[in-house]
């Protein structure tokens, strides 16, 4: 906790070791499949999650454009530290304008506090656990889970405990 407090900064962005992690993983067959039949690419507020989602899935790779969505319900733990804080939905907009914030109800990062870590109820009641997640995507009026003509599911999984790179890469799994 201290190293990550030492290197804490508003929205952490992605480190060197993330982007080259991330670009690693675009390379791999099974997400180069996935990414044929991609409809959807969904990340949390945060610059690094929308910058490891650029990399791993870079329109190039997707033949099918998908819609690029962030979601508040996929949020990493957050509070206590800046590198969890999100920016302002409108910067987020302008740096990432192919990306939908509309699903950003605040203009501010209301969620995240300075005083504590988000608790495991807090982030398992907002869809930390995936669930929230998975049920919007049932459940909207896109019904991206059900039209999906792909079996797969890109997941975020960790791809390293070390606080200097705390980054993800997406694991492919089958639905």
């Amino acid at each position: 906790m201290k190293q990550m407090k030492a290197d804490d900064a508003l929205d952490a962005c992605l480190t060197d070791e993330g982007e080259e992690q991330a670009k690693a993983a675009s390379m791999k067959r099974e997400v180069e499949e996935a990414a044929k039949n991609l409809q959807l690419v969904v990340a949390s507020p945060l610059s690094r999650a929308i910058d490891t989602a650029n990399l791993v899935f870079p329109p190039s790779l997707c033949p099918l454009s998908p819609k690029r969505l962030i979601l508040e319900e996929v949020r990493e733990i957050n509070g206590l530290l800046l590198n969890g804080q999100r920016r302002t939905k409108s910067v987020i907009e302008q740096l990432y304008p192919s990306w939908d914030c509309s699903r950003l109800t605040t203009e501010e990062d209301e969620s995240w506090t300075e005083h504590e870590l988000e608790g495991d109820d807090s982030v398992r009641g907002r869809g930390g656990n995936r669930q929230g997640a998975k049920r919007w995507l049932e459940q909207s009026e896109q019904g991206w889970r059900k039209r999906s003509d792909s079996k797969s599911i890109i997941q975020p999984s960790y791809i390293t405990n070390n606080p200097s790179t705390r980054r993800y890469a997406p694991r492919v799994s089958q639905a």
